[in-house]
Formats: structure tokens, sequence, C-alpha cells
């Protein structure tokens, strides 16, 4: 049975299961069939401690059961498939001179490499279902997480009439429930079934000619580490109950209405102010058994300072014996044995006996309502100041980012950059959506927050989102949000990127990876501003303002299927290109100033002066990585540097970068700039051990993400290196432009 196996595989620790409550035991076997483990429940109907059990067999424990019970521990062993509901009757020492049906379940535990380690043994005592098949109550045994019945008794047929095979059809129970009582049914079995809370509920049924029958469901949750696994229960026809329930009911509706205020201290008081009947709740909330209270006078629970107030009242009803609330709204405390006082709430009513008028009183402790609303007052005011420091600091942190971001520009005086500049310029104002094409590093997240920040969404939040970072199955659901229970551990509501970003802007990064069957989903937030979260039919209409950027060639994505030619339109209203670093040499001085400027604040060591050669080794080199390449590279050379002055060759030994600078420079560059890359990578992955992710990784040297860098690396087609072959790789033959090691 599948829930069975469920067991199996969900225990790793035999400590963790807990069968005490539920009338069932567990025991775990070694191989030699001797017990290592055994929970209290079984070992004390074996009639011995758990520790007396561990290191004997079962024919020392059990010798009645032991040619059975062994010959099934062997056959598990040996094929190491479970065996389930096997059935023995047995006479245990908790039971002497009675035999009761015990059910086993038998499960192999296995290593990793499949072998078998021990045998887990559940038992059950199932003498009361096959009491129950006697006697024509229902049992039955469901799985908890799809209610699909593995066992119904045969009396099923004979009291309500369906065939019994179609109770194990799916969704046959639910659609035999009366049509009022079905959804409070499934409502209120799913939450008892998920507190792990045993149960038990009436509802109507149809029968299969028509009748309506009332049904009462007595439900026991079998739980595995705090998930439901198996229901098992009894149902019960009260149909007969019901109908002299209603009878009964009628006839005694004013000892109902008395019965009502039983979760109260209950108390009844004569004339003369003797109590004469308290119920259970006093001992509770008064801390008197009921029988010390009988006799003894109300004034017994009322502090001093209000005997007298309370006598006036007590008068004043018995004159006219009206229901009445008293307490509500006012400081009104009661006095407990122990005398401590404590706030309450009573309710007054009449009774009339042959004899007189009794006054009966109900009496509700209040403290943990007061108590709450205290600490709600406080947690309001409390509320109230951090709001008024959220919005302060709300204040405080946009001006901080928009100082911050004064730093974040676009630098370079070339006539490529200006243009981007200019594109941006001119799109920003507009809520056109933006196409960011460029290769990795060139700065295209920079080019879409300038054009959110120069647009009149910039006081509103720019939210990025990485479409190759996020794994395929929850990319949806990071992007448009879940409801609560659309998949398994959706425990709570999830506000997507698209509803976070209303009113602002959407960036997303590496579009080009954006999984082919969420591209109509995009579409239509871009055609039509809405969507709906992941399991909710609710349509969510935004205002956002979308940016893409990727690094990948989309008409050729287009012409092979991988990206929707509809989409790729919808994205391409503005297109920007931003140019590598390679056809914008003239711009690198600027950058390196720029980013030396950086690495004075960050690292705290400023660089005076950069020599000619330095600056033109820089300029030369073809820079596969861009300008993020350069940044780190600049980075690194401060940290390594011991004067004021840039230097380069003690931190990365650039070698063969003049050559870039002669005749037919940028055609090598082109020709080879795959081969550059290539080596550039392999000796990063050589230098953090082939870590692509962790402390000291391949992927924060690079100034890429790691998901990025695993596509570079199918891309050149890079493999790490097996043993044999690691030597050979140290030296390989790519050198332009290649760092050595420092």
């Amino acid at each position: 049975m599948q829930t069975k196996d469920n067991i199996q595989m969900g225990e790793a620790k035999l400590g963790l299961l807990r069968y005490d409550k539920a009338q069932m035991g567990f025991c775990y076997f070694d191989t030699d069939l001797r017990y290592v483990e055994i929970n209290d429940w079984l070992a004390a109907m074996n009639g011995l401690s758990p520790a007396e059990h561990v290191g004997r067999t079962i024919g020392e424990i059990l010798p009645s059961v032991e040619e059975g019970v062994e010959r099934q521990l062997r056959q598990v062993i040996e094929t190491g498939e479970p065996i389930l509901k096997g059935l023995a009757y047995a006479e245990t020492a908790a039971h002497p001179g009675v035999k009761r049906l015990y059910q086993h379940d038998y499960y192999a535990d296995k290593s990793a490499d499949g072998t078998v380690l021990g045998v887990k043994c559940i038992v059950q005592n199932i003498t009361h279902q096959r009491l129950a098949e006697v006697v024509g109550v229902i049992p039955w045994e469901a799985d908890a997480r799809t209610w699909e019945f593995s066992f119904v008794g045969l009396q099923a047929e004979e009291m309500l009439g369906y065939p019994i095979e179609r109770w194990y059809e799916s969704g046959f129970w639910t659609s035999c429930i009366h049509a009022d009582d079905r959804e409070y049914v499934i409502d209120f079995c799913s939450t008892s079934s998920r507190t792990r809370q045993n149960y038990e509920f009436e509802y109507r049924m149809i029968k299969a000619d028509g009748e309506t029958a009332w049904i009462r469901d007595f439900v026991n949750v079998d739980s595995v580490r705090g998930e439901p696994i198996i229901l098992r229960g009894f149902m019960f026809d009260i149909t007969d109950l019901k109908e002299s329930q209603e009878h009964v009911e009628r006839s005694e509706r004013r000892l109902r209405r008395f019965l009502e205020t039983a979760p109260d201290a209950l108390i009844l008081v004569g004339r003369d102010g003797t109590i004469l009947f308290a119920n259970q709740q006093v001992e509770t909330v008064f801390g008197y058994r009921p029988n010390e209270l009988t006799g003894a006078s109300v004034e017994t629970l009322i502090p001093h300072r209000f005997r007298q107030l309370c006598a006036s009242h007590q008068h004043v009803f018995f004159t006219e014996p009206t229901p009445r609330q008293t307490g509500e709204g006012k400081s009104l405390t009661a006095l407990r044995k122990d005398g401590t006082e404590f706030p309450v709430e009573i309710s007054f009513s009449s009774m009339k006996s042959e004899e007189d008028t009794v006054v009966s009183a109900a009496i509700r402790d209040i403290s943990s309502r007061v108590e709450g609303e205290r600490a709600l007052r406080t947690a309001h005011e409390e509320i109230v100041k951090l709001k008024q420091r959220l919005e302060d600091e709300n204040v405080y942190l946009r001006n901080e980012i928009r100082q911050a971001r004064k730093g974040e520009e676009l630098v370079g005086e070339s006539s490529r950059i200006r243009q981007v500049i200019t594109l941006v310029s001119q799109v920003a104002p507009t809520d056109a959506a933006v196409l960011i094409l460029g290769e990795t590093g060139t700065g295209k997240e920079l080019v879409a927050r300038a054009t959110h920040a120069q647009s009149p969404r910039a006081d509103h939040a720019l939210i990025k989102v990485n479409c190759a970072t996020l794994p395929a199955n929850l990319i949806e659901s990071e992007l448009f949000g879940h409801a609560k229970g659309a998949f398994t551990g959706a425990v709570a509501h999830h506000t997507g990127r698209f509803e976070l970003a209303d009113g602002g802007t959407i960036f997303l990064d590496e579009i080009g990876d954006l999984p082919v069957e969420l591209q109509p989903k995009l579409l239509r937030v871009l055609q039509d501003g809405e969507f709906e979260r992941v399991g909710s039919t609710k349509t969510i209409k935004v205002d956002v303002r979308v940016i893409a950027a990727t690094n990948r060639d989309l008409e050729n994505a287009v012409a092979v299927g991988e990206f929707r030619k509809d989409l790729f339109y919808r994205l391409q209203v503005f297109p920007i290109y931003v140019p590598p670093l390679r056809e914008r040499t003239g711009d690198i001085p600027l950058l390196v100033w720029y980013f030396l400027g950086r690495t004075k604040v960050s690292i705290g060591r400023p660089m005076e002066s950069v020599p000619d050669d330095v600056m033109q080794r820089l300029v030369r080199y073809p820079w596969p990585g861009n300008v993020r390449e350069l940044e780190n590279v600049i980075e690194r050379a401060v940290i390594l540097c011991r004067g004021t002055s840039l230097q380069l060759e003690e931190a990365f030994g650039l070698r063969n970068v003049g050559n870039a600078g002669r005749s037919g420079a940028h055609a090598t560059a082109s020709t080879r700039m795959e081969d550059v890359e290539r080596a550039h990578i392999l000796q990063v992955l050589e230098e953090c051990g082939w870590r692509i992710k962790g402390k000291s990784n391949a992927a924060e040297r690079l100034g890429l993400h790691p998901s990025t860098l695993v596509h570079r690396l199918k891309k050149l087609g890079i493999e790490r290196p097996r043993a044999r072959d690691a030597e050979s790789l140290r030296t390989p033959a790519y050198s332009v432009g290649r760092f050595s090691r420092p």
C-alpha cells in the first residue's frame, strides 16, 4: 500500500514514531532477529520494559508467535520487500487469558546502496475492527492525503445499499454526502486531519434508495513526523438516535438553555445566598471542588469590597428576576480559593422550583481577554511608534538610495555609449517596453536602472528578476505569486514580483532563459496588464513598465522555437544595444579612474597614478568579460599593489596584450574571443579549485551569477577535468589575454 511505503521512506529514526496513544506498537529487529528498539505500548503488551527487550529474540519474548513472525522477518531481510497486514492471534502479558487479533506490517530498513540493515515492524490491535464487522458498524481506513479508502467493511453495502466496490472509487464517499453538509464535512475533515487530532462528527448521507441517513463518524488520525498519513474510523447509523434526540430536545428546551452555560463556572444560589449547586468547571475557575462550595455562602467567591454591592444586587434580582449580565465593561473581580482575585463576567438568570426561586450564575474568567486587551493596547501604541519610525526611515532610505545611485552612472565619452545615454533619455519618460541587448558584463542592468530613474515611475519600486537563476518549477510563482494551498508547501499567500512592481518597473534580466510555457502569461501581462496567481482564478490588474535584457540572440531563439515571436516583438518596442568594451576602448581610461575612485572608498587604498604602459595594456586587452571584468581586475590589482601606482604584472601577469594593439587587432580579438574567454575562465576555475558556488567561488571572481557561469561553461564546452587530465589542463594552448597565476 502506498501509504505504508510512505511511512517506510519517511522514517529515518525509530525514536520519531509515537504510536502509544493510537494503541499501536513499533519495534525494530536487526538482521539476527534481535530487538534493537521497541516503543512503550508494545513493550507493556509483552509485560517487559523496552530495555529488557533489547538484544533478545522474538522467541525469547513471545514463544507463541515465534514461528510465524520469524518466517516473515527473514523473508523481508532476504527480499527487501515489505509484508503488509499479516494477522496473528496472540495472548500477551497485558491481557492474560485473552487472545486478541493483531495486524503486523514489516518494512526493510535499507542503506543508501540497498543493503538491508534491519526490519521495522508496526503492530496494531484490530480486535475492535473485527468486532465492528460482527455488530454492523462500518469500519474503514483511508489515505489521509487523498481520502481514498483502502479498506471498507462489508456492512457498508447492507447499511447504505451501495455495492462495496463503489466505495473504492475516487470521490465516491463525498458524492454521497448530503449537498447541505458536503462543504462543512470536507472543510472539517481537512482542518482536523491537518491538526493531527482525532475527531468525530455527524453528517447526512444519501442511501442508494434515495433515503437520508444520519451518520456519526469517529476518526483516528495516524501521523508520521507531524504529517497525517492514515485515517481509520467507524461509521455509525444514528438516524433513529437523531429522531429520538429531536423529540427529547423539544421537551427539554429549558434544560438545554441551562446547560449551554456549562463551559463557564455555574452555580445555583438560594434567596439567602447559599450555594445550592456548583458544576465541575468551578474547580478550574475558582480552585474549589464542587462539594466544597455546596452549602457555603456565595460571599466565599466575592472580594470583601464587593460584598455589600452584591447583596443589594441579589435583593433586586429576587424582587425582579430577569436575566442580566454583570461585569461587562466593568472591573468586576472574583476570589479564588488561594485568595487571588481575577476579572470576571457573570450572567444571571432565574430558575423556579416547587419551593422557591433560585438564581443561576454563569461566571466566566476573562483574565486572558483582559490581558489580551492590555497587550493589544500596548501593541497598538508600539505600532503607531514603529509606523512613524518606518515613515521617517523610508524617507531617509529614499534619499540615501538617490545619493547612492548618483554614482551608478553610464561612464564614457565615446559615441557608442553616448548613443546609449541618448536612447535612455528618449525612452525613459514613456511607458514603452525596453529590450536591452548586449554581452555579459556590459552594464545592461545599469541601463535598466537609468531608464527607471529618469522615468515618471522613479518614486516607485524597480523590481529585478533574473530569469536564469530561478528554478523552472518556481519561476511562475515568483513572477505572478501563488494562493495558499496552490501546491505542496504553499502554506501561505505569496505576492509575486509583478504585483510588487505595480506602479513601478520590473526588470526581467536574462529574458531569453524564460521557459517557453510561461511566455504566454508574460505576453498577456504586456498586452492587458493582468494575470492570475498560481492556484487562483481571480484576475489581478497591474500597471507595470517592463524592461528586459538578454545576452542571447532572440531572433535565432525565435527561429528555433525557443522563444515566442509575438512576445519578442512585444518586448522589442524600443531596443537598446549596449556595446562591448572592446568596441569603445576610448572609454577604458575613464572607467579605470572611475573604478579606482570606488575602490578608494570601499578598500581605503588610493591609487595616485596609472603608468602609461599599464593603461595601454588595459586599453589593448580585448575584455571578454567587458566592464564587469575590468572592475574586478582593477579591484584585485588595488588589493595587491604595494604602492600608490597601479600595477598589473604581479596580480595578473597579462601576456600578449600588446599584440592586440597592432595592425588587425580588432580582427584578432573577434576571431579568437571565444578562445580568450575560455582561457580566462579556465584560469579562474583552476585558482578557485573549480568551485562555482560557496566560499571563494569562480563565479564571484568572474563577476557572474553561478547559473550564468554554468551556462557559459556548457557553451564553451568546458568540463571539470579528471585527475589524470588535470596536469595537462594547467598549461592550455590559449595564451591571448590569459591571466597567469600570481
